[in-house]
């Protein structure tokens, strides 16, 4: 009997035990956890979730200026509202190697960092359509369009 008393009694500290060790357990800060994945960083382009990216191309399609039509959330599907950064929606101008983040001709807008957009511009003649994903740093990015 006294055997018994002594391997309920350790089951029931062990027990006991498991639960403390369980309850000390933390679950994981999402606080920090600002916009598809990347860390919540305060400051930088648009503050902590913003993202600019600049569209240029390498090309003269000869087909007119090439306008963005949309950006698309490939998360959802979803239309993106983005803020326009460059005074035209157009792309005017094509360069033979990248240009600075904002220049003549190009079309920069702001996104969320951290996720995967897909991006549409047209001209008279042709549909361009590429995807690319909004790097978490704050620097700026570049998207060729093809």
């Amino acid at each position: 009997m006294k055997k018994l008393s002594y391997i309920a009694k350790t089951v029931l500290l062990v027990f006991i035990g498991s639960i403390f060790f369980i309850s000390s357990c933390k679950k994981k800060d999402e606080s920090s956890i600002s916009s598809g994945g990347c860390p919540n960083v305060t400051g930088g382009i648009g503050g902590n979730i913003g993202k600019k990216i600049t569209f240029y191309t390498t090309k003269d399609f000869a087909c007119g200026s090439v306008t963005l039509t949309g950006i698309t959330l490939n998360k959802d599907g979803s239309n993106v509202s983005h803020s326009l950064q460059s005074n035209s929606r157009s792309m005017t101008k094509f360069y033979t190697v990248k240009p600075p983040c904002g220049s003549d001709g190009t079309v920069s807008v702001i996104v969320n960092k951290g996720y995967d957009y897909t991006y549409t511009f047209q001209c008279s003649s042709r549909t361009f359509t590429g995807t690319f994903y909004a790097e978490c740093g704050d620097d700026c990015m570049l998207v060729e369009v093809k």
